[in-house]
């Protein structure tokens, strides 16, 4: 993973995940070097059609349940640091 990191704020875990996703066209065949990856979760697939272009994002996610609500925080490719991530759900959680 390019970074994995919990926090807890105010009793409520926070659970922060950043990988790759890579867009590729259906006969794409993986690096060794992306195979990798994709087996320590750094790295995932989404396939299209033959013209598809090959594109890679950065992608960031911030989960937590609080009680029964589900919540998570998610860019792709965003100027969002993981900080401002936590800072936003620690509003969300104190907000209540």
């Amino acid at each position: 993973n390019l970074a994995q990191e919990t926090r807890t704020v105010d009793g409520v875990e926070l659970h922060y995940h950043c990988s790759r996703y890579k867009v590729v066209p259906e006969t794409y065949r993986p690096t060794e070097e992306e195979q990798k990856a994709q087996a320590e979760g750094s790295l995932s697939f989404g396939y299209g059609g033959p013209d598809v272009k090959i594109e890679e994002y950065k992608t960031q996610i911030l989960y937590w349940q609080d009680g029964g609500r589900h919540c998570q925080l998610f860019q792709m490719n965003g100027a969002l640091s993981a900080n401002d991530l936590f800072e936003m759900a620690t509003e969300c959680i104190r907000a209540k």
